[in-house]
């Protein structure tokens, strides 16, 4: 389609735990999308 760009994003969350919660699914989701390809 067209050349990847590196984006920064922020995110709030309401508490430390859900960011946490965020942080860790996240990472699980980059180290599927690594064994993917």
């Amino acid at each position: 389609d067209g050349e990847a760009k590196h984006e920064t994003l922020c995110l709030k969350f309401k508490s430390s735990d859900t960011a946490k919660r965020f942080v860790k699914q996240f990472n699980e989701a980059k180290q599927a999308t690594i064994k993917a390809q």
